[in-house]
């Protein structure tokens, strides 16, 4: 009992678990894990999509370092917006999603090399929020 005692109370050091009282954390969770989800897929499910559009191989890597480089910028100025107080974390987040979720709704329309690379930029950039 001394060793779980021990235990216990270093997991209460590491983890607050105060943060779960709170009703707007409680809320984002399920959110921000289906966009989790649904986020990952959408990197899978792009160089199969270019392939169906008969794009070239290069081009699909291409696209797929498109959606890195645009995540790593968006990453630095998402952090860059809330520190500056210019949106809230919860604004941000909440137009990522729909924005990513739009234009992948549209998804039907992107048929070329060019019109795949705007997609994965807006991926990238709203996606990695």
């Amino acid at each position: 009992t001394g060793n779980e005692r021990v235990g216990r109370n270093l997991c209460n050091k590491l983890i607050d678990f105060k943060i779960l009282r709170n009703p707007l954390f409680r809320m984002w969770i399920p959110a921000c894990f289906l966009a989790i989800i649904g986020c990952v897929q959408i990197v899978i499910f792009i160089p199969p999509h270019a392939k169906d559009l008969h794009i070239s191989d290069n081009n699909i890597t291409l696209l797929v370092m498109i959606v890195g480089a645009s995540n790593l910028i968006s990453k630095i100025l998402s952090a860059f917006l809330i520190y500056c107080n210019v949106m809230s974390k919860h604004q941000l987040i909440a137009v990522s999603l729909i924005i990513t979720g739009v234009s992948f709704m549209l998804i039907s329309f992107y048929t070329d090399f060019l019109t795949l690379s705007i997609l994965t930029v807006i991926f990238g950039v709203f996606g990695s929020v």
